[in-house]
């Protein structure tokens, strides 16, 4: 077993994420169609 990783070793090591990928008809089936990023909003900009 190797040494413990610091957090910056972890987020050095990003292991390709976050994925983003096309929502499937069969996905938003389950999961609904979600949102689009110009509709999300912080709740400080009201």
């Amino acid at each position: 077993m190797g040494a413990k990783k610091s957090w910056r070793e972890k987020l050095h090591d990003s292991k390709g994420l976050p994925k983003v990928e096309p929502i499937t008809e069969k996905m938003s089936k389950r999961w609904g169609k979600g949102r689009s990023p110009s509709r999300r909003r912080s709740a400080w900009t009201h």
